[in-house]
């Protein structure tokens, strides 16, 4: 069954009706036995299950940051620690490097034909009729998955603001566009500074770029400035907003990273799947409540810009759901995250384990949302 994956969720995302009801939500997305009307039956929908369960539990806490769960020991953890997941609200689920994953059941009867989440068949779902399948999972079957690293789904696309050149005298330089694809508001890597950025020069044989930076004063954006070449033709490179500066080397005190992939290009900002900072940006593709970018006067005004966008991750916890092993706003007139009880095969380093989210909101069903209860057990080859 094919699914959405995040990479197409970048591109159309809700409307922004439903996303500005999603943030005047208390704690964010609503998990999946919310105490709203939107409520179903709450010995269903995997909120509340029965206190019986064989399989471990934990609860991994993503309600104010981005939160890493060792499987190993069921903990969370800070960075520096081993974990192997990860999840971050409004961006999903992501790997730690050198981790690898896939998905290793998904319960089909949850979508229609078109891909459409089916409330009645989340409905009837829980932590312990769901346990079964988890068990299933069993590494030593012949036709197990096979765990992948992730890759990363950039905010800022590589080529949608740009069209090739074939004049020979271009040498390589192509057509900058100038409508709305070419243009982003951009939040700094410790939130608190802010710019209008658009591409300006782009030579694809030589790995050069530059773009034209107005900076966010704090009552009206400056005049724009030419950042330096972001030459990455030999190696990544870090441009910093504040300073409008560009280094070799990652000090953590970027806002984008430029490199090459092969022959296509990456342009990364320092947060979610692609840093550790706060950074992340609003372009056309729907984080906006203004008609472009060039219409925003006030960055931190949430009319105009409602939420700013990091990196994600693209991998296996992208499906079956739009979030992964979690799907947004299953039926009518709801905001709720319900879980899709998939399990997941996680490889670190040669030692697997599987995990399965059975809530979005604790044990209770009446946590904040992005308080993710996992079931979890070591995978072990006979």
């Amino acid at each position: 069954m094919q699914r959405k994956t995040q990479s197409s969720l970048k591109f159309n995302k809700k409307p922004l009706a439903i996303s500005l009801a999603l943030l005047l939500l208390a704690g964010g997305l609503q998990g999946c036995n919310s105490s709203s009307d939107d409520d179903k039956d709450s010995s269903n929908n995997g909120s509340t299950p029965p206190a019986t369960s064989s399989a471990n539990l934990a609860t991994l806490d993503a309600t104010k940051a981005k939160a890493r769960i060792d499987l190993a020991t069921g903990k969370v953890v800070a960075e520096e620690e081993p974990w192997q997941v990860a999840y971050q609200k409004y961006i999903g689920f992501s790997l730690k490097t050198g981790v690898k994953a896939c998905l290793a059941h998904e319960i089909t009867t949850l979508y229609d034909a078109d891909s459409k989440p089916i409330e009645a068949e989340f409905n009837k779902l829980n932590k312990d009729n769901t346990l079964a399948s988890f068990n299933a999972v069993d590494i030593n079957n012949t036709d197990i998955c096979t765990p992948v690293a992730d890759t990363v789904n950039p905010q800022i696309s590589s080529d949608a603001w740009w069209t090739y050149n074939p004049d020979p005298a271009a040498a390589g330089k192509v057509t900058v566009h100038t409508d709305t694809s070419n243009g982003w508001i951009l939040k700094s890597a410790d939130g608190q500074a802010y710019a209008r950025i658009k591409f300006t020069e782009f030579a694809t044989r030589q790995y050069t770029m530059k773009m034209n930076v107005e900076q966010w004063s704090g009552s009206n954006f400056e005049p724009a400035v030419s950042t330096p070449d972001l030459d990455f033709s030999s190696s990544a490179v870090y441009w910093d907003l504040e300073t409008n500066s560009v280094s070799a080397t990652d000090n953590g005190d970027w806002e984008l990273k430029f490199s090459k992939q092969g022959r296509d290009i990456l342009i990364q900002v320092n947060g979610g799947a692609s840093g550790k900072g706060q950074a992340g940006v609003a372009g056309k593709d729907g984080a906006l409540q203004v008609a472009s970018v060039d219409d925003v006067t006030d960055p931190t005004n949430t009319a105009q810009v409602y939420k700013y966008f990091a990196d994600s991750a693209e991998g296996a916890f992208t499906k079956p759901g739009d979030f992964g092993p979690l799907e947004y706003g299953v039926g009518e007139g709801n905001h709720d995250m319900w879980p899709t009880f998939a399990t997941y095969l996680i490889e670190d380093n040669s030692n697997f384990y599987k995990m399965q989210v059975i809530s979005n909101k604790g044990e209770s069903g009446s946590d904040p949302s992005a308080t993710l209860v996992i079931r979890y057990d070591e995978a072990k080859a006979k």
